[in-house]
């Protein structure tokens, strides 16, 4: 139809055809979508052989009297079409990104509706969320975070505190030397240290970020390669780190 061939071009012109813009293009889709029904129902309101008098034409037809009925009638309804209606004005998630909920919700987005937003777990469980859920609540897009984050805590036993001041200075350079994408210009930390001298060990702090998205292989594999350059220095050194089970935490 002609309405649907408008909507092709107008989203065309609106988003580029890279694939990470497909999301977007849905959300522009159900936008459209909208704007044909407002305009459709108010055509039809307009034209009805119906004298509606002029202050309650108009009223109808910004919807004043529709969205006060539709809210007096089923006001959970109503709220959630609006929140859907947020929803996809805000762009704030497209379909095919990694999101994190405030409640540890957490997957991939598969479907954007005007009622509710359907997620995909990492365990292949599809989760529905009614959209009222992301208005006002804590919402992380993990797709366009491009920075990851190492941190791990070492404890070392008392008797190897001497060996910690040139761990730290090899661990540094073999992290260095193995992981390509760490940030080390100072605009982020870039940390190996003593933290704390304990009753059963000393706290070795690890913290360093990565230019990287926090996800996928590329994200495993660096944190592999971390640890992997944490362990080299280790054995090198002869150095046994202190079990969990050893001081009872």
């Amino acid at each position: 139809s002609r309405v649907r061939i408008f909507k092709r071009y107008a989203i065309s012109k609106s988003v580029s055809r890279h694939p990470q813009n497909l999301g977007k293009a849905t959300i522009y889709d159900h936008l459209i979508d909208f704007v044909i029904a407002i305009l459709t129902v108010t055509f039809v309101i307009d034209i009805l052989p119906i004298d509606l008098g002029l202050g309650l034409k108009s009223l109808l037809t910004f919807g004043g009297i529709g969205t006060l009925i539709i809210s007096m009638a089923v006001k959970d309804l109503a709220a959630e079409f609006l929140h859907g209606l947020w929803l996809f004005a805000s762009e704030q998630v497209y379909e095919g990104e990694s999101i994190l909920l405030g409640d540890g919700t957490c997957g991939i987005v598969t479907d954007i509706d005007w009622m509710h937003t359907t997620v995909r777990g990492f365990d292949e469980v599809e989760i529905i969320i009614p959209n009222s859920q992301f208005f006002g609540g804590k919402l992380s897009n993990k797709s366009r975070i491009t920075k990851c984050r190492v941190k791990q805590t070492f404890r070392f036993k008392h008797s190897d505190m001497n060996k910690i001041p040139q761990f730290i200075v090899d661990v540094k350079r073999e992290i260095k030397n193995c992981c390509p994408k760490l940030i080390c210009d100072g605009s982020r930390p870039f940390q190996v240290h003593l933290r704390s001298i304990e009753e059963t060990h000393l706290a070795v702090i690890l913290d360093m970020h990565f230019d990287l998205k926090p996800e996928g292989d590329d994200d495993f594999d660096n944190r592999q390669n971390v640890l992997l350059a944490v362990g080299n220095i280790l054995d090198k050194y002869q150095i046994e780190l202190v079990q969990i089970s050893n001081f009872g935490v």
